[in-house]
């Protein structure tokens, strides 16, 4: 494979490798084929997430408070009888067993190491995940700044130093596995399979980014904000993440940006509407989202891609290629009989071919 680099300025001023297409959705066909795999793997994170990961909760709400919640349904502290810290701890369990899930299914079903839904390499660029992760971070406290300068709106710091050294040891703990977990079932997992299955990169970019925007379907900011507005934000943050990971052809980046995103979201700022509420810096009385937010992210999100386009790279034509059809490599095992009736048919063939092979050459005598 070929690569060049184009520095002419094109259309946008982001940079992309030029590649005939993306090593890291060909990861697909790496190990087992067929779609028991995917099944047996996406029923184990089911089960792992719903099953597992709720008489988790229980037992640890139990450990912490010594009774059930109060009111049957209800996600909030006070109904857990639970601290904010200690709620926020309890709502990262499942993540912690789905990352153990994930890290068993993909070697015992898919015969591939969990490394293959991050990057195509031999190795983990740990030290790119750490680049996107402080990027993304940092973008969004100095938006944070410009807006308090320019706005009028209501924010207190509230910082006490002792349940903020709390908060950031958990947060630095549990974020990146939580927001890690999101990306490689999200843009790893999924997105390399749904561009195995339909052959297509912009496919895979949309299911994964629709799925993602399904995920944060029940949370509060989507009744308080309106569905509309939190659907366009969710699938809108996933798609950008998707392009990211095509860009790169590895997912480090991506996992980062989505680390920095709800670091800034747990530790930086808080508001009253917000999934799980924290002993933050800053508490905003509201984060109503409006269309001058969503281009405000978007401006985030162009000046991010800008210098992580220029500090590894990237070339527009490269993404444009790797959006398109995604095709079986030439190196990836040999696609065996996958369903019941194919196996029969192969079993009926290999019988065919070794009765052939014992009829003699010639006529007895």
């Amino acid at each position: 494979m070929s690569y060049g680099r184009c520095n002419v300025f094109v259309l946008l001023p982001w940079y992309f490798w030029i590649a005939s297409m993306s090593r890291f959705l060909q990861q697909a066909w790496m190990g087992r084929s067929g779609w028991s795999p995917y099944l047996m793997t996406l029923l184990s994170l089911i089960v792992g997430a719903f099953v597992v990961g709720s008489i988790g909760v229980v037992a640890l709400v139990w450990l912490l408070s010594g009774s059930l919640p109060v009111e049957p349904g209800a996600a909030t502290p006070e109904a857990f009888g639970l601290t904010d810290l200690q709620f926020f701890g309890v709502n990262m369990l499942p993540f912690v067993i789905l990352l153990g899930v994930l890290a068993v299914c993909l070697p015992v079903f898919h015969r591939r190491p969990l490394r293959s839904i991050i990057t195509p390499t031999e190795q983990i660029d740990w030290k790119r995940l750490g680049v996107g992760t402080a990027a993304w971070m940092g973008l969004m406290v100095a938006t944070l700044g410009i807006e308090a300068l320019v706005t009028t709106e209501e924010l207190a710091i509230t910082f006490e130093w002792k349940p903020f050294l709390y908060l950031l040891l958990l947060a630095g703990t549990l974020i990146p596995i939580q927001a890690s977990v999101e990306e490689l079932v999200m843009r790893g997992y999924l997105m390399q399979g749904a561009a195995r299955a339909l052959g297509s990169g912009w496919a895979a970019v949309l299911v994964s980014s629709a799925l993602f925007g399904m995920l944060h379907w029940a949370n509060p900011e989507v009744a308080s904000f309106g569905a509309g507005l939190m659907m366009a934000y969710y699938m809108g943050f996933g798609a950008f993440m998707a392009l990211v990971a095509l860009a790169d052809d590895r997912l480090e980046l991506a996992m980062g940006i989505h680390i920095g995103n709800n670091l800034f979201g747990t530790v930086v700022v808080t508001f009253p509407e917000s999934v799980l509420t924290t002993p933050a810096l800053i508490r905003l009385e509201s984060m109503a989202p409006t269309p001058g937010t969503l281009f405000t992210w978007g401006a985030v999100a162009l000046v991010f891609a800008v210098l992580m386009g220029q500090r590894y790279n990237w070339t527009w034509h490269g993404l444009l290629e790797r959006l398109g059809p995604v095709d079986r490599p030439d190196d990836a095992p040999s696609e065996g009989p996958s369903t019941p009736s194919e196996r029969i048919e192969a079993f009926r063939a290999r019988r065919m071919d070794t009765s052939a092979d014992d009829t003699p050459d010639t006529p007895r005598e």
